[in-house]
């Protein structure tokens, strides 16, 4: 299991400081620098202390035009909520239709902001700077890449950002894996009923360190289950697998594939078929065919969508019916779960999922790609793959 995210510093209301206008491309080193002049000038004369800038990261975070404003905002809070967890300097590129471009302005346009933070002691903290790059149509979008590596802080390592919607194959997403150590998607909000095979094709093409949240939102969860096996005597009835259940809130429509993934991945990773469901459109089901766990049948795996109170990874309930045995983990509401196997009853426990920010910091604090991450991914994309969408 993944170690548990580190909880982002506490801090008090960020201070921010923006140049307000647009900048030249070729000037927007300077304008930091003026920047980091003025916070400096502020933090001696209101006696918060001296100011430190800190600098851990460069992170290159992709926004197309079709995120939304919505999903935008949400970006921009998480951004700036992990700022003190991850110091960096962020490069946002976000593209515009070609329409929308100011009369005199060129194919990109820059802002450049810092972001302060009063950390422990009274010392005012450089968190964050960012370059905001703005692309107005085609030709906007093909300048990013040679920009990108224009402004990188040298000799720190470089994470893509990719959020809202899953990234797609092409020759932008290319250039600017060429120049990351790493990159952080999110498979829980971004990307349709395709998303996972999307996903598999492109961790397999690209052979990129990909970081999901929405893998790491289940980590709690996949603790509790593989506790409920705890020898002993527990664990052997793996080999007796009957079925395998998982129910998701809408939003969780990717992860609850994903913890099927997982399980299946676990059990050997046997072949799957589409079964007829008799029930509604929201439930599919599959008959799994004996892997290299042991078992001496097949089993039936169901996974089903109805609307409820999910966690942070938008699971509602996960059954492994094993040897006549029923374990078990239902979501009470959004704080709480409960456990069911031979050994306990309905065993209520508060359930500590994490917060974007938290995860963030934590994809970015971690060694790189969790190996159960792409059997997890590959398990849950031929689940896709069986048709069971299109039955």
């Amino acid at each position: 299991m993944s170690a548990p995210a580190p909880n982002p510093p506490q801090h008090s209301a960020p201070v921010s400081y923006s140049q307000g206008q647009p900048v030249a491309l070729d000037q927007a080193e300077k304008a930091l620098a003026a920047l980091w002049r003025q916070a400096g000038e502020d933090a001696a004369a209101d006696g918060s202390g001296g100011l430190t800038r800190a600098c851990l990261w460069n992170l290159v975070v992709y926004q197309p035009s079709e995120s939304g404003e919505t999903r935008v905002k949400k970006v921009d809070g998480m951004l700036a909520e992990a700022a003190p967890g991850v110091p960096s300097r962020t490069i946002r590129l976000t593209t515009r239709p070609a329409g929308e471009k100011p009369a005199g302005a060129g194919d990109v346009q820059c802002w450049v902001s810092t972001l302060c933070h009063v950390a422990s002691g009274g010392k005012r903290q450089v968190s964050t700077e960012e370059i905001r790059l703005t692309g107005y149509g085609d030709a906007g979008g093909k300048h990013f890449p040679a920009l990108v590596r224009a402004l990188l802080v040298p000799d720190l390592p470089v994470a893509l950002v990719w959020l809202g919607a899953l990234p797609h194959r092409g020759r932008l997403l290319g250039q600017l894996l060429n120049l990351s150590d790493r990159i952080l998607v999110d498979t829980q909000t971004g990307g349709g009923e395709n998303a996972l095979t999307d996903m598999k094709a492109l961790v397999e093409e690209t052979q990129a360190y990909f970081i999901d949240l929405g893998w790491m939102r289940l980590n709690p969860v996949r603790y509790l289950l593989a506790g409920l096996f705890d020898p002993p005597g527990q664990a052997e009835l793996l080999q007796k697998v009957e079925s395998l259940r998982v129910e998701a809130a809408p939003a969780g429509r990717n992860t609850g594939l994903l913890m099927l993934g997982w399980l299946l991945s676990r059990l050997g990773a046997p072949s799957v078929k589409v079964a007829e469901t008799g029930g509604g459109s929201d439930d599919w089901r599959w008959n799994a065919k004996p892997g290299a766990s042991g078992n001496n049948g097949g089993y039936a795996v169901e996974f089903s969508v109805r609307e409820g109170e999910g966690g942070h990874d938008g699971l509602l309930a996960v059954e492994i019916r094993a040897g006549g045995k029923l374990f078990a983990l239902y979501q009470v509401d959004a704080l709480h779960v409960a456990l069911e196997s031979p050994l306990r009853n309905e065993q209520r426990l508060p359930l500590y999922g994490w917060s974007d920010p938290e995860l963030l910091v934590a994809g970015l604090s971690g060694p790189g790609t969790d190996p159960l991450y792409a059997e997890a991914l590959q398990s849950a994309a031929r689940l896709v793959e069986a048709q069971a969408w299109n039955r």
